[in-house]
């Protein structure tokens, strides 16, 4: 009966110690991990652990959960302990309530499992040679230039280029010195890279890696830079030479349609401007358009003018006036078109031919006698509008 007392009684403590614990005060704020990037070979594990900020607020945190994205790169279980599975990459997430926090782990080929006499250097399974560079990266504007290496090492080493454009002063020797590397000037317009491997030991590797910038492309050139288009239209082919990508635009889209391009030509559709109102005026103005082509370095820029309906008498009567006695005349009629001719007014005592035709045309203006005393005049009309041309004579 004793017993039994104790127990209950042992049992009712613990359920009022545990209704009396009060949560932890302090607010989580924030948690993060002890490595936010991870390297392992495959069959390594790291162990990663929560920072709690603050600190204080640990005690009364909610339990933390382990996630991997990849299990079958790198697992994780719930202490936090991660495992290469696979060469790979991952993303390792601890939750805690509603705040998060990563690592990225990359999972790499063990380099050499079978030296674990020389686990910090396991490319070298001899770990009494040792070979150290001055830099293992350069990088190299694309004019090139000469650096200067220098080796510590405790035995013999030599030294190979993957690339023509990289010389080396020296390709072998022992212990610590010095070697120049010259790298040619850029004939690419690209990046090119190169690697310069130095071994050492019985199988010991450095390397320093190369980064030369691509040159200048030469500027971008056109076959022709302008052309005169007829009204009604024309298609052509325009010719690029260019070392990069181009693009062309065009600033009257309307006028000019581009399509088909190539790596070095574009074709080009002008439309029809022949039913375009007609210009009646010694001073022709033409429809231009231009193409702008640039590949990011340079440009080149093409023109285009397209010839517009026009119709002008070059000299015409009204210059003087015409005498009594009448006479002869002509006047130079300039078009690109069909046109014709009217006249307005009394204009029985003047005769014009022709009146109407396509193209340039030479006119005859034959005037009557005046045969009163009063002046007269009247104006011949071209088609491009109403202005008139008007023919004057004096009174007898």
């Amino acid at each position: 009966m004793k017993k039994l007392l104790f127990i209950v009684v042992t049992i009712a403590a613990a359920v009022l110690a545990g209704c009396s614990s009060q949560p932890s005060s302090v607010e989580l704020k924030e948690i993060s991990l002890s490595k936010q990037k991870l390297t392992l070979e495959v069959g390594e594990s790291k162990q990663l652990v929560v920072i709690y900020e603050p600190e204080a607020a640990e005690d009364g945190a909610p339990e933390v959960v382990w996630e991997s994205s990849k299990e079958k790169v790198a697992k994780i279980n719930q202490n936090g302990k991660v495992t290469a599975e696979a060469i790979g990459k991952a993303t390792i997430t601890a939750t805690c309530g509603k705040l998060t926090a990563e690592c990225e782990v990359e999972v790499v080929k063990a380099t050499n499992p079978s030296n674990p006499e020389n686990p910090e250097n396991p490319e070298n399974p001899d770990p009494a040679t040792t070979l150290s560079l001055s830099r293992n990266n350069i990088d190299v504007p694309a004019a090139g230039g000469v650096y200067n290496i220098e080796i510590t090492s405790n035995t013999m080493w030599s030294a190979s280029v993957d690339a023509e454009w990289v010389t080396l002063s020296s390709n072998s020797g022992t212990g610590n010195g010095d070697i120049e590397v010259t790298v040619a000037a850029a004939t690419e317009v690209k990046i090119t890279t190169a690697n310069i491997t130095f071994t050492y030991g019985t199988s010991g590797k450095e390397t320093l890696s190369i980064s030369r910038a691509q040159r200048a492309g030469k500027p971008i050139t056109l076959d022709i830079e302008r052309k005169v288009v007829a009204m009604k239209g024309e298609f052509f082919t325009i010719n690029v030479t260019s070392e990069l990508e181009w693009t062309a635009e065009s600033s009257n889209e309307k006028m000019v349609k581009l399509s088909n391009q190539t790596e070095n030509s574009i074709d080009v559709a002008v439309s029809d401007n022949s039913s375009a109102p007609v210009q009646g005026t010694d001073v022709v103005y033409h429809p231009t358009s231009t193409i702008v082509f640039s590949n990011g370095e340079s440009t080149a820029t093409f023109e285009i003018y397209q010839q517009h309906p026009y119709v002008y008498l070059y000299v015409y009567w009204g210059v003087q006036e015409k005498p009594a006695a009448g006479g002869t005349y002509s006047a130079k009629l300039y078009s690109n078109t069909t046109w014709n001719m009217y006249f307005s007014g009394d204009y029985s005592w003047a005769h014009l031919t022709p009146m109407s035709g396509s193209g340039d045309a030479t006119l005859s203006l034959v005037i009557d006698k005046n045969t009163t005393s009063k002046a007269r005049e009247c104006r011949v009309h071209l088609y491009s509008g109403d202005y008139g041309y008007g023919i004057y004579q004096a009174g007898n």
